[in-house]
Order: C-alpha cells, then structure tokens, then sequence
C-alpha cells in the first residue's frame, strides 16, 4: 500500500505542472461556457428597464454593495499567492519550484 502510494505521489509530482495547467484550463472553459449561457438567457431589455427604473441613489448603494462583496474575495487571492509564495515578475506569477501562470489567469479565476 505504501508503495503504491508513492508511486502516485511520484507521478503527480512529475506531472504537476500539466496538472495545473490541465485543471486551470477546464475551470476556465467551464466558466466560459457557464457565462455565455447566462448571457444568452438573460432578458437585456428587462435589464435595461429595470435598471432605468432605479434612482442614481440606489445604483450607486448597489454598486457599493457590489465592491463590498467582492473584496474579501480578492483579499483572498492576494493572500493566497504570498501564502504559496507566487511571485511576480514582469506581469507574470512564478510559483516556487513552479512553472511561470499569468497573473490574469489567478485573478480570473476569482472574477468570475
């Protein structure tokens, strides 16, 4: 059992990278598709309407609201890239030991 386990311990660690790359790239898919689906089902005149129906007042509390719901998200991602030691050079993260992922990609990852 031991052995078996290191043998996919190895295999992991020698494919980590791919790994990475191969999980960021189907999460990103996935939202791709997710928010296109959402757009195409979205009444945008309703949207529109609704929206002029709201006074400047409330748009703008829920906008507020909007950036106050998001922040701790986005402190979460600043934390996390200091806490796996992600470092940023020229636009690009490197992770230790890691292969270079754009910083754009971690930040999308959460914007969406």
């Amino acid at each position: 059992m031991k052995q078996a386990f290191q043998q996919v311990k190895s295999f992991v660690e020698k494919r980590a990278t791919i790994l990475k790359l191969i999980f960021v790239l189907s999460v990103l898919i996935f939202v791709t598709f997710e928010i296109g689906k959402i757009f195409r089902e979205v009444d945008w005149y309703q949207v529109k309407q609704g929206l002029a129906d709201q006074s400047l007042f409330s748009i703008i509390l829920m906008l507020g609201a909007g950036i106050i719901a998001v922040s701790p998200m986005l402190l979460y991602v600043f934390r996390s890239l200091n806490f796996y030691q992600i470092n940023t050079v020229r636009g690009i993260s490197y992770a230790v030991g890691g292969s270079p992922i754009p910083r754009q990609t971690l930040l999308a990852l959460v914007a969406f």
